[in-house]
């Protein structure tokens, strides 16, 4: 996934523009006059791998195959806003697609953007919440060359498509997964990007998103997603990603540790994820400062005088194994000291999540267990 030169780069946005003004489809002087349509559809006409998998009526009924990834994300509680606003309004913003050019394919073809705003729309319709279809309005590129041109940019286009009103725009995730694309595409290695490489990477990102998104956030998310590969690379796990983060989380405390067991249908669903029946857990990294923040809303807690027993679960920003067991500690003696200032136990039960890949990650490490390891490493220093 190379960054596009800026002759692509500007063909798309052209491309963009000449269909939200309707010069593509009217104006036979304009450049994309006859090489991309307008077509409105319905919900039907669309087949996802991963959401319908168990429609098979649909599969040999539809024509167009949904190609974007975070389609598997979706839910109506995830994209409540965005469905909402589909329930009320209808789709408003018309998504991309190009005539499958595969000989052998039996799709007409494949939609790029506009994936998640067709699920969710179709989904309205099957529970009833809007009294017709939903029409769908789709950008089909039909010019071989041009197909090309898109299919070999895809992702920055996706971005692109993306930069409209806030309820579609792509997440904070999709544009990092974008920049770590960006980034492990690059024949060098990442710690040998230079500072005019990295300019590079941010100035093309922001291009495509600078509707939505400032210059000052891009420049944030790509450091962010440098720092990951470089805690990668270390031999780090960072944990950034919410959702995957919050599976990790629940899991270890499903399996238990010591006293702490978590039972696996006590969880409640929805976007809280750390909410349990019999447990208050609280999920943190110190150095971001939700610390202060957690511990106080315990010490409310208690003193309002709850009873289920409380269990803090914290990972850190370190970059290589020995700032990470040197954090861990830290956050440990912290928590001694607040409790022994206090004269009573806040937190009952105090986890670090093991970020040392294939030492200990995803595990639930106590005080103990972080300080033996980090001995054991020292020691091994020591006699190397």
């Amino acid at each position: 996934m190379a960054i596009p030169n800026s002759k692509t780069e500007q063909t798309m946005f052209d491309l963009i523009e000449a269909c939200r003004t309707g010069e593509a489809f009217n104006n036979i002087t304009n450049n994309f006059y006859g090489k991309v349509e307008e077509r409105i559809m319905k919900t039907s006409d669309f087949y996802h791998p991963g959401v319908d998998q168990d429609k098979p009526a649909l599969r040999n009924s539809a024509t167009f195959y949904l190609d974007q990834v975070r389609v598997g994300e979706i839910s109506a509680n995830k994209y409540s806003p965005k469905y909402e606003s589909i329930r009320s309004k209808g789709i408003t913003t018309a998504g991309w697609a190009i005539l499958d050019q595969d000989p052998n394919s039996t799709w007409e073809g494949k939609v790029l953007d506009g994936c998640t705003r067709i699920i969710l729309a179709r989904t309205c319709e099957e529970k009833k919440h809007v009294d017709s279809t939903i029409p769908v309005t789709l950008n089909v590129i039909t010019d071989p060359l041009l197909i090309r041109t898109i299919q070999k940019n895809c992702t920055s286009f996706q971005l692109l498509a993306n930069d409209h009103p806030p309820a579609d725009a792509s997440s904070a995730d999709d544009i990092k997964k974008f920049i770590r694309g960006l980034i492990n595409d690059e024949p060098a290695a990442a710690h040998t990007h230079t500072r005019k490489r990295k300019q590079k990477i941010i100035d093309h990102v922001y291009r495509m998103t600078s509707h939505t998104v400032t210059e000052s956030t891009i420049k944030k998310y790509v450091t962010e997603v440098y720092n990951s590969i470089e805690k990668h690379t270390n031999g780090v796990k960072e944990y950034r990603e919410p959702q995957s983060r919050a599976e990790v989380v629940r899991k270890a405390l499903e399996r238990g540790k010591g006293a702490v067991k978590v039972k696996p249908s006590g969880w409640t669903p929805g976007k809280q994820q750390y909410v349990h029946e019999d447990w208050k857990i609280y999920q943190g990294s110190p150095g971001r400062g939700s610390f202060d923040k957690d511990f106080g809303r315990e010490v409310a807690r208690k003193a309002a005088g709850a009873t289920e027993p409380s269990v803090y679960v914290f990972r850190t920003d370190a970059k290589t194994p020995q700032t990470v067991q040197t954090s861990q500690q830290a956050v440990f003696d912290k928590i001694n000291k607040n409790h022994s200032y206090l004269g009573v136990t806040i937190f009952d039960h105090v986890f670090a999540l093991g970020q040392e890949t294939g030492v200990n990650e995803g595990a639930l490490l106590t005080e103990s267990d972080v300080r033996a390891h980090a001995t054991k490493q020292q020691l091994k220093i020591v006699s190397s």
